[in-house]
């Protein structure tokens, strides 16, 4: 069957699993009808009773609650259902490859990928040196030019100084 999407008020908060819930199957309702959008306590009732077709009765295995439109289901034993759902293979079950020359390749093949990560580690290491040596490099210039340039100002004020004095000595000499 083939579902329409439910039209959906902007001031209304539904989560969108009660979207999913809600959508109206074809045939049922046409898709610009939002009348079932405003549900009362009976009618979530009603949808509560056919989500309780869809899956079960949730009650056996957790609480169910429910809170104006919003129903709320807690499983119970939540950890051991997540242990259960996916167990773990004991070690004794685990195939380990008993054939010498099975564990030749596999280690065969560790060589291999040791190899390239070494060459892939040296590869850096030489990418990192450089990077360094070019960032020591500028900062060695960036003092350099730093230190120009705290001198090149040093002696402009020095001569700006010295230009005042002169000019206020001639000043000086012309007044007497």
């Amino acid at each position: 069957m083939e579902r329409s999407p439910t039209v959906v008020d902007d001031n209304q908060c539904m989560t969108s699993s009660y979207h999913e819930i809600n959508d109206v199957v074809e045939g049922e309702k046409s898709a610009g009808d939002t009348s079932d959008l405003e549900l009362s306590l009976p009618g979530a009732k009603k949808l509560f009773n056919r989500a309780k077709n869809w899956v079960g009765d949730l009650s056996l295995e957790g609480v169910v609650a429910q809170e104006g439109q919003q129903v709320t289901y807690v499983a119970q034993d939540f950890a051991e259902k997540i242990k259960l759902s996916s167990p773990v293979k004991d070690v004794d079950s685990v195939d380990f490859p008993h054939d010498p020359s099975d564990l030749n390749s596999v280690i065969n093949e560790l060589e291999v990928e040791a190899k390239k990560l070494a060459t892939s580690l040296d590869s850096v290491t030489e990418n990192l040196s450089g990077i360094l040596h070019s960032l020591s490099s500028m900062t060695l210039d960036c003092v350099f030019t730093a230190s120009d340039g705290v001198t090149q100002l040093c002696d402009t004020a020095d001569a700006s100084i010295k230009v005042i004095r002169y000019h206020i000595a001639t000043k000086c000499c012309s007044v007497f």
